[in-house]
């Protein structure tokens, strides 16, 4: 009955223990796929930082639009930028903002059917500085003025959606953000960004021009040629030259960014990680001083065993035979319960199975090892009993 209880303990840690690997190893696959994914935008060398504006100092759009551009034509001057830009929600920080529009032209959608897309104001840097492809007509100018016609950039995605295999620029939109009685057309097509989250595609988005609708809260990007946290202070710096009263928050790199999109996975990845390996190390534990048990209870067996003529390597044979039974059976449990496990990741999981035969052959495999180096020394223990020795102390 020890015997079994001993056992029992040590195949339900060995089952633990995968359980708890293949849930982590399927969150590293996932992020490393994550990784992998392009957000439609190059994230290296990039410092971000953001400046809201209070509306007592800065009330209307005239003020808050001549202060954005100083900004970042200061920025863009600095020694170390190659190119700066603005805009009102970054993508991949949890911010953002929608609105209903309609196409001139076209028949109006029903009630209750609104078409809608993201909404972005960006200013005449912000494409360059992020590296975002231009996909057809043109990017925004310095012409593009509050007196001058509106106009927006739509993103491959809208244009996709909205008008397939049709050329939208030209189109003119009714956007609820915008006035009423405007009409602003489209002059480009820009790349997709993943705005919200690298596993979810990108959403129809419209581009306002900064100089035509101005924001009193902005996002500075500022690409460096060198490491991009070293123009932190001179960007805090020129912020508080225009104006030393302002505060700047979410000072950051773009990859830094890119990292904590990722976090909701990363942190249960870490706990999954953590446990696991304290649980590998408590089955390596039992397995080991089940094993070293075992051996001192029949080393009198053994020594028998080897006077009669048995090999050490039969004797080795018997002992990590027994230990790999065991082991076998806590994989086959394991494995078992970690496919029902896995199913409860959900969502965490990206681009990959929650049955994935690598992830599991690799976690099994990994929990094998740990098995054998444990019991590797009972092992070897066994081997150098001295028959002589035993058969006299009977």
């Amino acid at each position: 009955g020890a015997r079994r209880f001993g056992d029992g303990l040590v195949v339900a840690q060995l089952a633990l223990a995968l359980v708890l690997l293949a849930g982590a190893g399927l969150l590293v696959r996932s992020i490393r796929n994550l990784a992998a994914v392009s957000p439609g935008f190059d994230p290296r060398s990039l410092l971000t930082l953001s400046v809201s504006l209070p509306s007592a100092t800065y009330a209307d759009g005239t003020r808050q639009a001549a202060f954005f551009s100083q900004l970042v034509d200061r920025v863009d001057a600095l020694p170390g930028v190659t190119a700066a830009g603005a805009i009102s929600f970054l993508p991949l920080t949890n911010g953002g903002a929608a609105t209903r529009f309609s196409i001139v032209g076209r028949p109006a959608p029903e009630p209750g059917h609104w078409t809608s897309a993201d909404i972005r104001i960006v200013d005449t840097g912000y494409l360059a500085a992020m590296r975002i492809p231009l996909a057809g007509g043109r990017a925004f100018t310095a012409a593009d003025r509050v007196d001058a016609p509106p106009v927006v950039l739509i993103n491959e995605a809208m244009a996709h959606q909205f008008w397939p295999g049709q050329n939208p620029l030209g189109a003119r939109l009714k956007i609820s953000w915008w006035h009423p009685d405007a009409e602003p057309a489209i002059v480009g097509i820009v790349g997709d960004v993943r705005a919200q989250a690298l596993d979810e595609d990108a959403r129809p988005t419209i581009y306002y021009p900064e100089a035509q609708e101005p924001s009193g809260a902005m996002t500075i990007v500022a690409r460096s040629g060198g490491a991009p946290t070293q123009l932190a202070g001179a960007i805090r710096a020129a912020v508080h030259d225009l104006d030393p009263e302002l505060p700047v928050s979410d000072v950051a790199t773009m990859s830094a960014w890119l990292v904590r999109s990722m976090s909701d996975r990363r942190y249960p990845m870490l706990l999954l990680t953590l446990f696991a390996g304290l649980a590998a190390l408590l089955a390596a534990i039992g397995i080991y001083g089940l094993l070293s048990y075992t051996v001192n209870q029949r080393r009198r067996e053994i020594g028998v065993r080897l006077a009669l003529g048995a090999r050490r390597d039969d004797v080795l044979a018997l002992v990590i035979g027994r230990g790999m039974r065991l082991t076998a059976l806590g994989i086959v449990i394991g494995a078992a319960t970690a496919v029902l496990g896995a199913r409860v990741l959900g969502r965490l999981l990206y681009d990959v199975r929650p049955v994935d035969p690598v992830t599991f052959t690799a976690v099994g495999a990994a929990l094998v090892a740990v098995a054998l180096v444990a019991m590797s020394v009972p092992a070897v223990r066994a081997t150098r009993v001295d028959p002589m020795a035993v058969l006299r102390s009977e």
